[in-house]
């Protein structure tokens, strides 16, 4: 196969990417073999004593002796606060303003100051709260878990003794996976949210491939090479799901908060992530009822933007922007349109939108066979779908009365399939879904594949997901509703003979 430069060029970037990520993988993978777990807690029982001693301890670490320096219109202090009694920096502008803002930072030492192009814009309308998390930049922890549902009390203590009632909460990465646990937490505190690049909030395997995948909208590749990326992608996805479905080398660590406090509390940025990839967000980001902003960078390689499309679609007043030359942290490269949408989100919030009238499917006639192909998209409204050793195929805001895979590789986004029979039959394929609703007597019929979906409601009146061959099973924010289990659906499910409705119950 004749490459041209630049295709060559993409394929070494791509297998520079692609060794990082195996020689990571492999250190997990051996690590999880050589009995990481047990000689981890053989360990922590030995010194549990003398550590829970050691925690029992009450008294906070003094503030830092100096402040750092920023603007003299901003009042920078430090004050104890009560979740973590933690000394942290805290930083107002704009105080004789009546509505209050509060930043949330993300990941990184650099903590509020991430926040230095948007503070003197939004002071000049509205009083500005930024803070250093405890664990992170000018702020101190004494111990603990360093998870969302502690950082949303922080929160709630610096609203109720700060802000001037209820406040727009603007949260970037982590900080917006914790301003989403803060509004469902606290609803009252809360009038009004800005999620910018949010991190976590998918289920951990499904956030983990997001970050080795692999682009394919190069315009520029040949159709060969576009196959080619697939298939090494599959084989690079396949193995991070089976190495995330095995043993969890974080396991001793959440069963106990001695040990997470002892191997942990030293690093905030390690305690903080894991402690927000553990987390489960479905009933947090269905509890949301204020109007939410979110905004995202096409390019971001940290947070993939499919979760900024799942929060868009759950939460009922809510309205994404997507940056396509932006990465990770818009606040600083794109720092004027930031601050352009922000005011104008909060003078204009979100809205509920009314429903879209439903489509009658049983009148549509038209068939859709795929066989052989690559790189196709489709869009509309058809009675059965069918996809035969098919590679790199997208579905975009399609409705079926059915959908076959065989042997092939799909990524749906906004599907709706309702059907008197099978709603979706998968045989040896790789299914991807964000967004959308299964209605039929069987939701899905998985048989040696892998099912990944994402913010998907699975309704079957006979059963919501069978399983015959060997199969793994990733769900995020999505609901199974069948005669035996009605609820969320947030996992990493290897299954072989089984219904998804038996492994939610014995994991309930």
């Amino acid at each position: 196969m004749n490459l041209s430069k630049m295709e060559q060029s993409y394929i070494g970037v791509c297998k520079k990417a692609s060794w990082v990520a195996l020689v990571i993988l492999f250190s997990i993978n051996v690590a999880i073999a050589g009995g990481f777990n047990d000689k981890l807690k053989a360990a922590l029982e030995d010194v549990k004593g003398k550590v829970d001693e050691y925690l029992a301890l009450d008294e906070p670490l003094p503030a830092p002796s100096s402040l750092p320096d920023f603007a003299s219109a901003w009042h920078a202090e430090y004050v104890l606060e009560p979740a973590f009694n933690s000394h942290i920096l805290k930083i107002e502008a704009g105080q004789t303003n009546d509505q209050t803002i509060i930043l949330v930072h993300g990941l990184g030492s650099l903590a509020s100051q991430d926040w230095l192009a948007q503070i003197p814009v939004l002071a000049k309308h509205y009083h500005v709260i930024a803070i250093d998390l405890p664990g992170f930049g000018f702020s101190r922890i004494q111990k603990g878990k360093m998870s969302p549902s502690l950082y949303a009390k922080t929160l709630h203590w610096v609203n109720e003794t700060y802000a001037h009632g209820a406040s727009v909460v603007i949260g970037h990465s982590m900080g917006g996976a914790i301003a989403l646990r803060y509004a469902s937490d606290f609803p009252v505190d809360v009038k009004q949210l800005v999620i910018i690049n949010a991190a976590g909030i998918l289920e951990r395997t499904a956030f983990i491939k997001s970050l080795a995948t692999l682009p394919l909208n190069n315009s520029l590749l040949s159709d060969e090479l576009r196959r080619v990326i697939s298939d090494v992608q599959n084989v690079s996805d396949a193995w991070l799901e089976s190495i995330a479905g095995g043993p969890d080398p974080t396991a001793p660590l959440n069963a106990s908060d001695t040990a997470w406090s002892l191997l942990l509390s030293d690093t905030p940025n390690i305690n903080a992530a894991l402690a927000l990839v553990n987390d489960d967000f479905s009933d947090v980001v269905r509890k949301i009822a204020v109007p939410a902003t979110i905004i995202w960078g096409r390019q971001d390689g940290v947070a993939p933007l499919r979760t900024g499309e799942v929060l868009e679609y759950l939460i009922p007043a809510s309205r994404l922007y997507v940056l396509n030359d932006a990465q990770h942290v818009p606040m600083k490269s794109h720092a004027q349109v930031i601050n352009e949408l922000i005011l104008k989100e909060l003078s204009y919030p979100p809205e509920t939108e009314l429903s879209a009238e439903p489509v009658d499917l049983a009148n549509s006639d038209v068939d859709l066979l795929c066989k052989g192909k690559s790189g196709v998209s489709y869009r509309g409204v058809y009675r059965h779908i069918t996809f035969d050793n098919c590679s790199n195929i997208r579905l975009e805001s399609v409705k079926a009365q059915s959908l076959t895979l065989k042997q092939s590789k799909v990524k749906a986004k906004n599907l709706i399939i309702m059907s008197n029979g099978t709603g979706a039959t998968i045989t040896q394929s790789v299914l991807e879904i964000t967004n959308g609703q299964i209605t039929a007597p069987i939701g899905f019929q998985v048989s040696d594949s892998r099912v990944d979906v994402a913010g998907v409601s699975v309704v079957g009146t006979r059963n919501a997901i069978s399983v015959e061959e060997p199969s793994l099973l990733i769900m995020s924010l999505s609901r199974v509703t069948s005669p035996t289990y009605k609820g969320n659906a947030h996992g990493h499910f290897s299954m072989e003979k089984k219904t998804i409705s038996e492994l939610l119950l014995i994991q309930k």
